[in-house]
């Protein structure tokens, strides 16, 4: 019965990491994860005076990666002056970019973000403008009332193997509606965790040792945690922070719900690190499988980005 049980954890491995690999086939350029995380691909409505966010992960990132990326109307094709910084960034292998237009955008037209590399360009997004500039100078409501949630994260079908619910775990943040397309802003203990996050998920692996695998939000490792999260509004204004505990809790049965914040709605998502020993299968299988999760959040990511 526990061979067969194995047989079929191999089973599933094998078909994960096939997942793992199409994802970040799909998502990745030349060895980096590439993405516009605002204005979304296909947002209409993006007020004139927006700034384009754009998040880089990869190791090593190239010195100067900021310059690669711009702005240009379509379907003219017309290149658009707009200032690349590099932002703030915890991870040395994670590179949040920054666009900003010298003064505004035309209005009720279409806009492309691109990259360059080599003389060869690829659009990687696309938006339309609205009638007018966001004349707001205080940015969104601060994300009042976001708790968090830790969990499992187990995709066995059959509950057979206990090597992903072991290992991975889940942070899932509750977030009030903002009123408007926002970002969030993540730090904890003065380091900015993520500067622009759109999604509400951090993942982290129970050794407590990140690395690039593939994901590019934020890293949280096993312990107790608050961090302070402000929302970003499309033109770069930002709320005041409010604070979101939760216990990132290890033990195999646990299900701890973390503690209620005062916090906000942010996404995360860190990076589960390779799997050491004790699992009940072989210790190859875990890897595989925590991988294999790990594609499976990523093609979802891509999928939803797309919608």
């Amino acid at each position: 019965m526990a061979f067969r049980q194995c047989l079929r954890a191999a089973a599933a491995a094998g078909l994960l990491l096939l997942v793992a690999a199409k994802a970040r086939a799909q998502m990745c350029s030349a060895g980096l994860y590439v993405a516009v995380t605002a204005p979304r691909d296909g947002e209409g409505n993006v007020p004139t005076n927006a700034v384009v966010a754009i998040r880089v992960a990869g190791d090593p990132i190239p010195a100067g990666i900021e310059n690669q990326f711009g702005l240009r109307l379509a379907p003219s094709g017309g290149t658009v002056p707009a200032l690349a910084i590099r932002l703030t960034h915890a991870a040395s292998y994670i590179a949040p970019i920054r666009l900003t237009p010298p003064c505004c955008l035309f209005a009720q037209q279409v806009y492309e973000v691109v990259r360059t590399v080599s003389g060869s360009t690829v659009v990687l997004a696309t938006f339309t403008t609205g009638s007018g500039q966001d004349f707001s100078t205080s940015g969104p409501p601060p994300p009042s009332g976001a708790s968090a949630t830790v969990d499992t994260f187990d995709l066995h079908p059959d509950g057979g193997s206990d090597c992903v619910r072991d290992r991975i775990r889940r942070v899932r943040l509750t977030l009030p509606d903002a009123g408007q397309p926002v970002l969030y802003s993540i730090q904890e203990n003065g380091q900015t965790l993520s500067p622009d996050e759109p999604s509400p998920v951090g993942i982290f692996d129970c050794s407590g040792q990140p690395q690039w695998t593939g994901d590019v939000s934020w890293v949280v490792t096993p312990g107790q945690h608050t961090i302070q999260l402000s929302a970003v509004s499309r033109t770069a204004r930002t709320s005041s922070p409010v604070d979101v505990s939760f216990n990132a809790s290890c033990t195999a049965t646990s299900n701890d719900g973390g503690n209620p914040g005062q916090g906000g709605t942010g996404e995360g998502g860190g990076r589960p690190a390779e799997p050491t020993n004790g699992c009940s299968c072989q210790n190859g299988t875990a890897a595989a499988l925590a991988l294999g999760a790990l594609g499976l959040i990523l093609r979802a990511r891509s999928k939803r980005s797309k919608s």
